[in-house]
């Protein structure tokens, strides 16, 4: 990790997060890659003689990350942090034992640079993840024999990790909730995007059928309009070429009987009945 200081996040960008919030962030930033071993809520010893607990610790497991213990005491709330700033000395059960010691918190206006021991990093949740406000310093130069008692609490911790009210398996349920939410959205979102032009469309020609009938579809009261259009779009697509052949039919009947009727009227000799119709 970088040892240079970095300036501080702009209060009015930052966001408040819960404690589940933050210590999914600690999941997600010492387990993503699988060189971290991470738990948390783990006790100063195991049994009866439990004075502390501390909210997170990170076990380096890889060459890399120089196989450091980093401890981290998570606080989401102001009043929080001030309770914890009038006896700092409650950490240093695990101080003395980590390589590194974070305050990470929820909120920049959580904690003031100056309250935060020396020696503390401090990292800040942000919408992106936590954030390095102040690095954490190397508290020592080699390599810490572990106390037993710490130690046996540390294997006690890791073994709980089975349990499905475990904060670990609490963080990687949680995490896969989120996977699967952010995928969800996105099908919705090609969804509407992929369905809003037919549906513009549509509504288009919606309007375009109001507009000339004169009248709201919702209001529409001949009938079924479904089968009206369907009809209607049959003697379109065939060019009235059937309701002309009909209307020719007609007329070539009418022609005919006008004819016959013409003749008979001679027949029976009256002109005059002729004369007058002609007129």
């Amino acid at each position: 990790m970088t040892t240079a200081e970095l300036p501080l996040e702009d209060e009015t960008k930052s966001k408040p997060f819960t404690t589940g919030d933050v210590n999914q962030m600690l999941w997600n930033k010492f387990t993503e890659k699988g060189e971290h071993v991470f738990l948390f809520d783990v006790p100063n010893v195991v049994g009866l003689r439990q004075e502390r607990r501390c909210d997170g610790v990170a076990i380096g497991m890889w060459e890399s990350t120089g196989r450091l213990i980093q401890g981290f005491e998570v606080k989401v709330s102001r009043s929080d942090w001030l309770r914890e700033v009038k006896d700092v000395t409650k950490a240093d059960h695990f101080i003395e034992q980590c390589d590194r010691w974070w305050l990470v918190t929820g909120d920049i206006s959580v904690a003031k640079p100056e309250e935060i021991p020396e020696a503390w990093g401090w990292m800040n949740a942000t919408k992106t993840g936590l954030r390095i406000q102040r690095p954490a310093r190397l508290l020592r130069e080699k390599e810490p024999h572990i106390k037993r008692g710490w130690a046996f609490a540390l294997i006690r911790r890791a073994a709980e990790r089975g349990d499905i009210n475990a904060p670990e398996v609490q963080a990687i349920l949680r995490k896969h909730r989120e996977e699967q939410d952010r995928r969800a959205k996105e099908q919705i979102d090609r969804a509407i995007a992929s369905s809003a032009p037919k549906l513009l469309a549509l509504q288009k020609k919606v309007e375009e059928l109001e507009s000339v009938s004169g009248m709201k579809l919702e209001d529409w009261r001949l009938g079924n309009v479904g089968k009206l259009a369907r009809k209607l779009n049959a003697i379109s697509e065939d060019n009235y070429s059937s309701f002309t052949r009909l209307l020719q039919g007609q007329l070539k009947s009418l022609d005919r009987l006008s004819k016959e009727t013409r003749e008979c009227l001679e027949a029976c000799g009256s002109p005059q009945l002729l004369e007058k119709d002609d007129d």
